[in-house]
């Protein structure tokens, strides 16, 4: 692929949090207009998956960096 073509596929970010803290979690992401969404991998294991269009990777980060002021998570590298 060269620089200027688009990436075609979402980018995806783990994270493992308290099962109390899914819900807000939802709540606060889709709170950021087309950011990213959220699904539950293992609603046992609190273990969400954001995905993301390449290009808002950074704002991604930076909303997981600020979440984290608020719930306890950590992000999962897989």
């Amino acid at each position: 692929m060269n620089g200027g073509e688009p990436r075609l596929w979402s980018r995806r970010l783990y994270l493992r949090l308290a099962p109390r803290d899914v819900a807000m979690l939802r709540f606060l992401i889709e709170a950021y207009d087309n950011l990213a969404y959220v699904t539950i991998v293992d609603r046992f294991a609190a273990v969400a998956k954001i995905s993301f269009a390449p290009g808002a990777e950074k704002a991604v980060r930076r909303f997981v960096a600020d979440a984290g002021q608020t719930l306890r998570l950590t992000i999962l590298e897989i």
